[in-house]
């Protein structure tokens, strides 16, 4: 099987890592809930991530520069929105 995205495989490797961890504290320390729980979600989320690292429908188109370009001026003219209305919101509490 070949991997499409390597972050994926990632993640799923380390929260494979993590529910093989809290297993072995389990053993060490006794069983505890909080533990069971997180060793069973992080054995489905780990899972999850391998399967879609494998699955080739799951690989993200590259964008074109035109694209690239109206997401960088549509976050550039979100901060200013954030940046302006703050500053707005201060002046008016401060007065």
């Amino acid at each position: 099987m070949r991997l499409y995205q390597k972050r994926h495989f990632r993640c799923g490797m380390v929260c494979l890592l993590l529910a093989v961890v809290c297993g072995v504290v389990m053993v060490v320390e006794g069983v505890s809930v909080k533990l069971a729980i997180s060793a069973l979600l992080l054995t489905a989320l780990g899972g999850a991530d391998l399967l879609i690292s494998m699955d080739k429908s799951m690989r993200l188109p590259r964008p074109d520069e035109r694209d690239q370009q109206v997401v960088q001026t549509s976050a550039w003219r979100a901060y200013r929105i954030l940046v302006h209305g703050c500053m707005a919101a201060g002046i008016i509490l401060a007065a």
